[in-house]
């Protein structure tokens, strides 16, 4: 009970940093036009604040662009430090509770399997070994339960790079103010030394690629105890 509870914890914290990063990203998508210098008539700079909503006045553009994304700098480098703190506080009993998925769906897989053809090779009737599709329905389920954690971390962590991406085309366009681009600049190579990910200990990354991996090894180790019977 208490393993079902630290893996709905886990998951539950990782998809709320999941939105957290996704809120601030549709920030950036919201506000970008705001940051233009003034170049353009009053008028149509009235008609741009007033499609974004904002009660902004042209001549602050920059200077609130400027603030804005130092705040939004300070945003990531929590949300960085959250995600630290969360692989240090679930990192052992992740990487506890992966050992433990391993060794059960080995050996549980193993014995179904070799229990299964040795009854069939015997002629013996289904209903002998009936009891081993319950064990390798349990196997399926500890899968599904590995690729719920590792899918989560991952959303999570593209979440995260695309606040990157996002940064760098809003340098490419234009009209931006000298102070708005140089803080854009600077988050652009903040982010770049904050990559965020989700690990068991430190000893592998949780994402889709993990659990290609994991199942694979499963295969691996079946197939060669089932050539030593």
């Amino acid at each position: 009970m208490s393993v079902i509870l630290m893996v709905i914890q886990f998951t539950t914290i990782v998809l709320i940093l999941r939105q957290r990063y996704k809120h601030v990203n549709k920030w950036f998508d919201c506000h970008s036009d705001l940051w233009r210098e003034g170049t353009k008539s009053v008028v149509k700079n009235i008609l741009l604040l007033a499609d974004m909503k904002s009660c902004m006045l042209s001549n602050h553009t920059t200077k609130y662009g400027r603030h804005q994304i130092l705040e939004q700098r300070q945003i990531y480098s929590t949300l960085h430090d959250t995600v630290h703190l969360v692989n240090s506080y679930f990192g052992v009993p992740v990487l506890m509770f992966m050992f433990w998925m391993f060794m059960s769906v080995v050996h549980l897989s193993y014995v179904g399997v070799w229990t299964i053809a040795t009854a069939i090779k015997e002629g013996q009737e289904p209903s002998e070994y009936m009891w081993t599709i319950g064990a390798l329905i349990w196997c399926v389920l500890c899968v599904l339960v590995l690729l719920l954690i590792a899918l989560s971390c991952q959303r999570t962590t593209e979440e995260c790079n695309k606040a990157q991406i996002l940064v760098e085309k809003l340098m490419l366009r234009s009209g931006l103010g000298y102070e708005t681009a140089n803080e854009l600049r600077f988050l652009s190579l903040q982010l770049n030394n904050m990559k965020v990910s989700f690990s068991a200990g430190g000893f592998f990354t949780l994402d889709l690629p993990f659990v290609h991996s994991f199942v694979a090894v499963i295969c691996t180790y079946v197939v060669i105890l089932a050539q030593f019977q």
